[in-house]
């Protein structure tokens, strides 16, 4: 009974603690504070003053962990930005300068603040931010802002003067729109299909004219917590390694390979190659005009109703041969770019029957002693004993009812789908991926 006897007095200590006001702000930034507020620590960016505040309400609703923490900005005496989520320096500008996202300020929420003859200015930047909201640092005085729309990849933001460029969208299916780095002058981009685990890259200049897929060899994917917190660090260093700028002779920016990355020795037979071991074969592509890329190809539209419907859903890119080439044995009559497995590929019509066609392969891989499985052999188990348990979408590679009548193969780096087609035959490249450690075993 003297239990429940204490709790009205238990009640009105509460209520009275409740009902109390915030408590006043102290120490040397007092002045800039309001009640129930303290400064966690500081920064100082040339002649403003970033605070990072803590707001603990000690009145009525702080037992229900109301509170918050944001950022206060000053120069000299005055607040120029009251609230932001975030502020930070902006290094590397040529003067003092902080970028400050403030949620209130809606559809622009960002805020650049410098100094403009003595006084402060905070303006007002529009740059689509997304999930980035300071932008990440790409250069000297230079922020990129993931921002992707039905127009534009993203955002640039360069100082000073302040100007905002905008990098253009990509392709959606396949799907090709991640940044992954830009011309020395901002006027042509490169995007890519991954942040994790790219596998093309296309350029884009700066009015959205897009080139041509240029896919590369298969890379392991990279997780977030190897990559960093944001991938397009990882995207960007990834194409860094691979490619350089230069102009073609139209005055246009292209991109080439870095030497480590070209094709190096010459192939007896390049298409072929593509289907036998990605990791070389990617080495080289076959988009018409690109530094990258060989020459003696040129892109063409579909030919007949069977090849447009190939690939409804996707951007067409179909390639044929300036002079006859052969493949497997049968005349090439086109290559086409697609997506496979949520990566790139090509996939090769050739003008044989499928019979021949197969001939030829199961000769190239066994010349090489290349260890795989036969379209029998194939399950799940063998699946990934072969390719890596690392092979996430390991059941696209099991034969299903809609093969019609065709065959596959799995070869360490790549799995094809072979099948009629018109009045020859279709490699399809189911998926491509690099050779793990264990793959192969096999026999």
């Amino acid at each position: 009974m003297n239990r429940f006897a204490r709790l009205p007095l238990i009640a009105g200590v509460l209520l009275l603690a409740s009902c109390t006001r915030d408590h006043a702000p102290s120490g040397p930034y007092a002045k800039w504070l309001k009640n129930g507020e303290h400064v966690e620590s500081t920064e100082q960016v040339g002649p403003f003053t970033i605070l990072h505040v803590s707001y603990r309400p000690s009145g009525w609703g702080s037992f229900h962990g109301t509170g918050r923490d944001f950022d206060r900005v000053l120069h000299a005496a005055k607040i120029v930005i009251d609230e932001s989520q975030i502020s930070k320096p902006w290094d590397e500008t040529g003067a003092p300068a902080i970028l400050s996202y403030v949620y209130a300020d809606g559809e622009r929420p960002l805020n650049v603040v410098f100094e403009r003859n003595g006084k402060p200015v905070a303006k007002r930047i529009d740059v689509g931010t997304g999930g980035l909201t300071v932008g990440e640092a790409v250069g000297p005085g230079l922020r990129y802002f993931d921002g992707q729309s039905n127009t534009q990849s993203g955002s640039l933001l360069k100082a000073f003067p302040l100007q905002v460029i905008a990098i253009p969208r990509g392709i959606d299916r396949p799907g090709i729109s991640y940044f992954a780095g830009f011309a020395p002058d901002f006027k042509a981009f490169a995007l890519t299909d991954s942040p994790s685990a790219p596998s093309v890259v296309i350029v884009a200049d700066s009015q959205g004219k897009l080139g041509e897929p240029i896919p590369v060899p298969p890379a392991p994917a990279v997780s977030r917590e190897v990559s960093g917190a944001r991938p397009s660090e990882f995207s960007r260093a990834w194409f860094d390694s691979r490619f350089t700028w230069q102009k073609n002779a139209a005055g246009r920016w292209d991109i080439v390979r870095t030497a480590a990355n070209a094709s190096g020795a010459e192939l007896a037979n390049p298409v072929e190659e593509l289907f036998l071991d990605a990791g070389v074969g990617y080495r080289n592509c076959f988009a018409s005009g690109a530094a990258a890329c060989l020459r003696g190809w040129q892109r063409v539209k579909a030919e007949s109703k069977a090849m447009q419907e190939l690939f409804c859903c996707e951007t067409p890119y179909f390639y044929k041969p300036l002079q006859p080439a052969r493949a497997f044995g049968a005349p090439v009559r086109s290559l086409l770019y697609a997506s496979a497995n949520d990566g790139s590929a090509y996939h090769l019509i050739l003008n044989a029957p499928p019979e021949q066609v197969m001939r030829e392969l199961r000769a190239g891989i066994g010349s090489r002693g290349l260890k795989h499985l036969t379209h029998e052999q194939i399950t799940e188990q063998a699946l990934t004993d072969f390719v890596g348990q690392d092979f996430y979408r390991i059941n696209c590679l099991l034969p299903q009812e809609g093969d019609k009548g065709g065959q596959r193969i799995v070869l360490p780096t790549v799995a094809l789908r072979i099948e009629p087609f018109e009045q020859g035959t279709i490699i399809y490249t189911l998926a491509r991926y690099p050779a793990l450690a264990g793959a192969g075993d096999a026999k």
